[in-house]
C-alpha cells in the first residue's frame, strides 16, 4: 500500500473553545497508509487553546502577528507545509467518525486533474444562529448530501474551511492579502477561479464531513450578516482588478440585485399612471428575489420549518443589503475593504453586479422555458 503524508492546517484566532476535540478528530483519521501531522498558525490571541496545542507532540506551531489576516495566514500555512497533501481546517470544526480524510486522500492523489476537494459541515447545536447559513449551503449553493463538481458552469464556493488540497497540481492556492482584511471573508474565491481557469478540477463530497460550532447569538449572526455583505466587495474589487477573474452568480453569495433598485428609482419619477406601471415591475422583481431565497426552504428535513425560513430571510436580506453598501461606498470609506478605487473601476464592479442580475433572469427563464415546454410536451 502506497504510503500517503497529509498536513491539517488549523489557524488560531480568538481561543476556539473546542480545539482539543479538533486536535483528537484529526487524531483519529490515522489509518495504514495515512499519515497525519499538524502544524498550527497561532496570532497570539487564542492563550487557552496554545497551552493545549502546545501539549500536543505530534503538533507544529508559527507564530504570526495579531493582526494577521486569514488570506495571510493561509499562505505562510501553505509554503511552510512539507507535504504535498494539506486539510485546510477551521478551528472551530472537527471531523466526523464517519469522515473519511483517507478516501479523500487517495482519491487527490490518483486523479491529478484534481486540485482540491472540499466537505461538508454543520453546526451541531439548533440554538446557535450559524444554522442559517448552515441551511444557505446546504440547499441553494447545492453543498449538501451529494457530491458534486465544482467548475464555471457548475458553480458553487469552495470553502477552505474543510478543503484539501494538492500543492503539486500547478495550481498554488495564494490568498489575495490586500483586499481580504481580517473581518471580510471570500478570499477562497480568487483561488478557486485562478484554478478554475487553468483547467483545474474541484470536487465537493459530504463524505469528507465535520461538525462546526460557533454558538452563534442573535447579535452575532447580524455581524455575520455585515461580514457576508461587504466581504462580497472584496471579491468584486479584486474581479475588476487587472489580474481578476469574473465570478459566476450565485443566489446568497455573488448577487446584488441592482436591476430591482433601478426599478424602484424609476417607479418613484414619472405621471401616476406610469408610476403604476413601474411599481407593478418592482413588485415582480421583488417576488424574484424572494421566491430564489426561498430554496432554502427545499433544505432537508433535520432542519424545521421555522429554521428554514428564517435561513430565506437572511439570503435576501444580505442580497438586498449589497447595492445599499455599494452606495455608502461611494460616499464614504467606513469599513471599505479596500484603501481606494478610482471611477472607472467602481463602474465596473456595478456592471458586474448588473451581469449576476442577468445572468439569474436569463437563467430563471431558461428554466421556465423549459418547464413550459414539458408541460405542453
Amino acid at each position: 500500500m502506497t504510503q500517503l503524508a497529509v498536513t491539517v492546517v488549523l489557524l488560531l484566532h480568538d481561543d476556539p473553545p473546542n480545539i482539543e476535540k479538533t486536535l483528537r478528530s484529526v487524531e483519529a483519521q490515522v489509518r495504514p497508509g495515512l499519515s497525519v501531522s499538524v502544524l498550527v498558525v497561532d496570532d497570539g490571541t487564542s492563550p487557552r487553546a496554545r497551552h493545549l496545542v502546545s501539549q500536543w507532540t505530534t503538533v507544529d506551531t508559527i507564530d504570526v502577528p495579531a493582526g494577521t489576516s486569514i488570506a495571510q495566514a493561509k499562505n505562510l500555512a501553505l509554503h511552510a507545509v512539507a507535504t504535498d497533501l494539506v486539510l485546510l481546517l477551521d478551528d472551530h470544526m472537527w471531523l466526523l467518525d464517519a469522515s473519511d480524510l483517507a478516501a479523500a486522500c487517495r482519491e487527490i492523489s490518483n486523479d491529478e486533474s484534481i486540485a482540491g476537494i472540499c466537505g461538508y459541515y454543520r453546526t451541531p447545536h439548533r440554538s446557535d444562529w450559524n444554522v442559517l447559513r448552515d441551511i444557505k449551503r446546504h440547499s441553494i449553493y447545492g453543498k449538501g448530501g451529494s457530491r458534486r463538481e465544482i467548475s464555471r458552469k457548475e458553480f458553487t464556493p469552495f470553502s477552505t474551511g474543510i478543503a484539501l488540497v494538492a500543492k503539486s497540481r500547478g495550481w498554488t492556492p495564494d490568498f489575495p492579502e490586500d483586499v481580504f482584511p481580517r473581518g471580510f471573508g471570500g478570499e477562497d474565491i480568487p483561488a478557486l477561479m485562478t484554478g478554475i481557469e487553468a483547467g483545474l478540477r474541484f470536487v465537493y463530497t459530504p463524505a469528507l464531513a465535520a461538525h462546526h460550532l460557533h454558538e452563534l447569538s442573535f447579535a452575532d449572526l447580524a455581524r455575520k450578516l455585515e461580514v457576508e455583505v461587504r466581504g462580497r466587495f472584496s471579491i468584486l474589487y479584486w474581479m475588476t482588478s487587472p489580474a481578476g477573474i469574473r465570478v459566476p452568480y450565485v443566489h446568497g453569495f455573488m448577487n446584488g440585485p441592482v436591476i430591482l433598485y433601478i426599478s424602484v428609482a424609476l417607479a418613484a419619477v414619472g405621471r401616476s399612471g406610469q408610476r403604476r406601471r413601474r411599481w407593478a415591475v418592482v413588485g415582480a422583481l421583488s417576488a424574484v428575489e424572494a421566491g430564489l431565497s426561498l430554496q432554502c426552504l427545499n433544505a432537508d428535513g433535520r432542519y424545521d420549518y421555522a429554521k428554514r425560513l428564517q435561513a430565506s430571510l437572511y439570503v435576501l436580506l444580505s442580497d438586498l443589503l449589497t447595492p445599499v453598501v455599494a452606495l455608502q461606498y461611494a460616499v464614504s470609506s467606513w469599513r471599505r475593504p479596500y484603501s481606494r478605487i478610482g471611477l472607472l473601476q467602481f463602474l465596473s464592479m456595478w456592471k458586474h453586479m448588473m451581469h449576476w442580475d442577468l445572468e439569474k433572469y436569463s437563467s430563471l427563464l431558461g428554466r421556465l422555458t423549459r418547464s413550459g415546454g414539458r408541460t405542453h410536451g
